[in-house]
């Protein structure tokens, strides 16, 4: 689990997109911390990161997650998936594309298709042939930037 948003990672049974359960994490989104070079706070961002355990090539496949954010119905987020093309969490973070103005309460589903070619946040373009990572990363909005709740994170998987 990545950015500081997030806290308290553990099995849910209670809310699944399918199955027995779902991976929930504890939301605090606040305006605390320095901004990052994406003019970001700290607790602006939330996210989960999942090793792979080998490198995968990503080229023409399409990443899919579900997600469910228990919430204030006034919140507003937004999501993001990312694949990190190279060994370690400090390699190449391709992005998906942010989706946004997403609800809570209901389940939403967010997907992506890797090229040959993605653009990287800095303008640069890499392959996704070395990936050994993938990620969600949630965004509080703006009118949303401070608020508590739980996400739900179900069936991660590509094709």
């Amino acid at each position: 689990m990545s950015a500081l948003a997030f806290s308290h990672p553990m099995f849910a049974n209670d809310r699944s997109w399918c199955g027995s359960g779902s991976l929930s994490v504890d939301a605090d989104f606040n305006l605390l911390g320095p901004p990052n070079q994406l003019h970001r706070r700290p607790h602006e961002a939330g996210g989960v990161w999942v090793n792979l355990g080998r490198a995968v090539d990503f080229t023409a496949k399409t990443l899919t997650a579900h997600l469910y954010v228990d919430a204030s119905q006034r919140v507003r987020y937004s999501a993001e998936l990312y694949v990190v093309n190279g060994a370690d969490l400090g390699e190449e973070w391709v992005g998906g594309g942010e989706i946004a103005d997403l609800r809570p309460g209901r389940w939403v589903t967010i997907t992506h298709t890797f090229t040959s070619e993605n653009r990287l946040w800095d303008g640069r373009v890499t392959d996704v042939k070395n990936s050994h990572f993938m990620a969600i990363d949630i965004y509080s909005q703006d009118g949303s930037k401070e608020w508590q709740g739980k996400v739900f994170i179900d069936d991660i998987g590509w094709q």
